[in-house]
């Protein structure tokens, strides 16, 4: 199977930018470094860099927006158990 040479690689730019403002902004700063450098590989002819920097920034977007989902879930947990208890 032929890899797909002439289209360039998403580069999760917004989503990155989206995790630093309303997630959690250490782990999204990597995310928008690899993503800025994904066109930048695409257009020098290096387009296994530029999949693997496009893999990179989606792995750093994801464990940005998990620092905040399971945080949360967990607090809603805690909660939801504490009005139980304290209902009893």
């Amino acid at each position: 199977m032929e890899k797909n040479t002439e289209n360039c690689p998403k580069t999760y730019l917004t989503a990155s930018i989206i995790t630093a403002i309303f997630c959690c902004w250490p782990l999204s700063i990597p995310a928008i470094i690899y993503a800025s450098k994904v066109e930048e590989y695409f257009y020098d002819g290096n387009y296994e860099a530029a999949v693997k920097a496009s893999n990179t920034a989606k792995n750093w977007v994801i464990a940005s927006v998990l620092t905040l989902i399971i945080p949360v879930f967990l607090m809603l947990i805690i909660l939801f158990f504490g009005a139980i208890l304290e209902g009893m």
